[in-house]
Formats: C-alpha cells, structure tokens, sequence
C-alpha cells in the first residue's frame, strides 16, 4: 500500500492511512507532504520502537514525482491519498492503468447556512470556528456562510466585532487564536481569494492585508 498524505493535518494523515493498513497485514510505503516530513518520520520511529519489523512502514521523501513513481509502481496494489480535487484526478487516473485500489480524501468544503430564527452569537462562533480552524487550513472548513437577509447586517457586525479580538501569534501558544500560513504558497493563495473576492463585489469588512510580525 502506498500513501501520500497532505501538509495540513500530517500526522493524523500518516496515522489513519498506515494504522489500518498494518492491522491487516500490509505493507505501507508512505509519502508525506514535501512541506511537513517530520511527522511521519518520527512515526516510523515510533512503529519500530513498538516492534514493527523493520522495513513493514517506511516513509519516502520528495514532491510530486516521487508520488507519481509510487502510484504507477508494478509492486503497489493499493493507493490510499489525501490531497486536493485535482491531484486526486490525476492520482486515480494513474492508478486506474493498472486497476489498483483506490481511496481518496479530497477537498470538501461545505457552506453554512443561517436562518432568521437562529441563535445568532451561536451562529457567529460556528462560523468562526468553521472558518478560522487551523487558520482556515481545513479541507472541511466552511469558507461559505449563506446568512438570512433579515439578520445579514447584524450577522456582519457581530462578526467583525468578535474576529477584531482574536489573537494573532505563535500557534504553540494557548492564548494564539490565529497563527501563520503553513508555507508561502499558501499564503500567496489565502491573499489571492481576497484580492479575486473584492473584484466581483465583495465587501472587504476588516483585514485583508498580511498581519504586521506577531510579538515574540
């Protein structure tokens, strides 16, 4: 079995990929993101401390051609991949050649939806939470919220009242709300969705630009 999970959520990705697998019998080469190895490194070490047999989860480093290798390898009979819509297209297509087994967690973000007989500060911590989790770096996260007219302009000033007071800074820190970007392409994507957001219309409330250096 080879897995190849994402930066997001890297060990967690590694755990439920190899843990399953190794139950029932398999093998696992596994390929973490380029951006967050460390994870899963230490996972192996943690296999063999327990007692795995050496060579049983082994991790393999690299970008994208190293997970092309893997996939379209004769001695893989199973992918299992987490990543986003399109390098899950073209993961299942490689795999397909050789009609190997296929398990894809992909990107799926979901709306919220608010009614005028919601509980609106209920409302605004859902929204919150599912917008700014992780900093926003969730597949399931939000993204969307669909309000009710009635309550829309209440809905908007509750919600830059409350997100004026999170707490940007070191994500180690309980006291952080808010932490940085896992890596610069990200954030180059995070800052494009807003620059393309308020040149169809939207209204840009608060923000918008890069945070100045939080203390420490």
């Amino acid at each position: 079995t080879v897995g190849i999970g994402a930066w997001n959520y890297p060990i967690q990705s590694a755990l439920w990929k190899s843990a399953p697998s190794l139950v029932f019998g398999n093998s696992m080469i596994f390929k973490p993101s380029e951006y967050t190895p460390s994870t899963a490194l230490w996972l192996a070490q943690c296999y063999h401390a327990a007692g795995l047999p050496e060579g049983i989860f082994q991790v393999v480093l690299g970008g994208r051609e190293v997970g092309e290798e893997l996939v379209q390898s004769n001695a893989v009979a199973k992918v299992s991949f987490t990543g986003s819509l399109g390098t899950g297209k073209k993961v299942y297509e490689m795999a397909s050649r050789e009609m190997k087994k296929v398990t894809m967690e992909l990107g799926g973000k979901s709306p919220l939806i608010i009614f005028d007989d919601a509980d609106l500060d209920n409302a605004i911590s859902g929204a919150m939470m599912g917008n700014f989790y992780s900093n926003g770096q969730v597949c399931s996260n939000g993204t969307r919220v669909f309000v009710h007219e009635s309550i829309l302009e209440e809905f908007v000033h509750k919600l830059v009242e409350r997100t004026k007071k999170m707490r940007i800074g070191d994500p180690a820190n309980l006291d952080t709300d808010i932490g940085p970007m896992a890596h610069e392409d990200q954030y180059k994507k995070v800052m494009h969705y807003i620059d393309v957001g308020i040149k169809e219309g939207a209204t840009l409330c608060y923000g918008g630009n890069a945070a100045e250096r939080a203390p420490g």
